[in-house]
């Protein structure tokens, strides 16, 4: 079950990092509580979010808070990117394949999978996965939050100087 667990792993800290990016676009807002994000962004995927976050950063920030919006993308891209990878492995067909034989569900649990996602109208892209290689891609996912590259309050102070 080491791919199964990775792929829980995966799909948590992802789940996370989107949340985040809500709560992010809550502030951006203004609303005075990340909260609000949530109410905003209801069926909306994530890169939706973090298409309006880059959006109202840029509105919000770029005139008196130069530093802070460098910040603020540089975490967008790199959530991004993150979650790009993640939805090529949770979105790809799964192959089961050694030595072009078929394998069982039981080979795929317990060791590695070729993944194949489309590329273009006839194109594809194939790669192996590995338990380790997704919790790579779960740990980027954790990696890729807020914290270390800003706070919550230092982003809100900016947002409502009169309040920081």
């Amino acid at each position: 079950a080491d791919i199964v667990a990775a792929l829980g792993r995966l799909l948590f800290s992802a789940t996370n990092l989107e949340h985040e990016a809500i709560a992010v676009l809550g502030i951006l807002l203004d609303a005075g509580d990340p909260g609000v994000g949530e109410a905003v962004t209801i069926r909306m995927g994530a890169q939706a979010v973090l298409d309006r976050c880059r959006w109202l950063g840029e509105l919000r920030l770029r005139e008196d808070h130069p530093a802070e919006l460098a910040q603020l993308e540089q975490w967008i891209d790199r959530a991004e990117a993150a979650l790009r990878r993640r939805n090529e492995v949770v979105h790809s067909q799964w192959f089961i394949d050694l030595a072009d034989e078929w394998q069982t569900y039981d080979d795929v649990v317990h060791g590695q999978a070729r993944l194949r996602s489309r590329k273009g109208s006839l194109t594809f892209d194939s790669w192996q996965v590995t338990a380790d290689s997704v919790d790579d891609l779960a740990r980027e996912c954790r990696m890729a939050r807020v914290k270390g590259l800003f706070t919550w309050s230092a982003l809100a102070a900016c947002l409502r100087p009169e309040q920081g």
